[in-house]
């Protein structure tokens, strides 16, 4: 594969835009403006993981 070259060290198109300190879903909810900053976006993702479980183990409990 020596005579291939496929230009991967040349490619720099791609840069991500986003505040450093707001990445993942962080970022994705001060994006679309449901939150304001990273503290709040991130307690609402906690809240949002809570009642997903709640609602989980409520389902396994009522199916036994």
């Amino acid at each position: 594969m020596g005579e291939y070259q496929f230009g991967e060290q040349n490619n720099n198109s791609y840069q991500a835009i986003q505040d450093p300190n707001a990445r993942g879903m962080a970022g994705l909810l001060i994006k679309w403006g449901i939150a304001k900053d990273v503290k709040t976006a991130e307690t609402i993702l906690l809240v949002f993981a809570l009642v997903l479980i709640a609602i989980s183990i409520y389902l396994f409990a009522t199916n036994l």
